[in-house]
């Protein structure tokens, strides 16, 4: 998936892109190249911030505890015991969570998830 279908994906799913894309519809409809381009940059530029500001936001409540649980290292079969699901449920969950963090996989997820429990551990401000 490229940045900007990512971008997109975002916006579109956090229902955010219609606040965005409103006021420049209007530029677009009477036939203003500027609309389009402003549509555009504006897309780019918005997701990026919101991609920076909190790439967690989009979790569900169960994809943050299954990242929690990553962190402290457990397995996906015990992650699945814990929380009373099967273990594909877990690897779902996981998949969902590599899309959304553009990342390369598993291996890639759980060492994002243990990394960022020692810097909260280390600095939890």
């Amino acid at each position: 998936m490229s940045a900007l279908q990512c971008t997109m994906s975002g916006l579109v799913g956090s229902g955010r892109i219609a606040l965005l894309l409103f006021p420049m519809l209007a530029l677009i409809l009477v036939g203003s190249r500027a609309g389009w381009v402003a549509v555009g940059i504006s897309v780019i530029v918005f997701g990026v911030f919101t991609a920076l500001a909190d790439p967690f936001s989009e979790f569900s409540d169960q994809q943050l505890r299954v990242y929690e649980l990553l962190g402290e290292g457990l397995s996906t079969d015990e992650i699945a015991e814990l929380l009373h699901v099967s273990p594909r449920t877990v690897e779902s969950y996981g998949a969902r969570m590599i899309e959304k963090l553009n990342i390369s996989g598993m291996k890639d997820l759980r060492r994002r998830a243990i990394a960022d429990r020692l810097h909260h551990h280390l600095n939890p401000h």
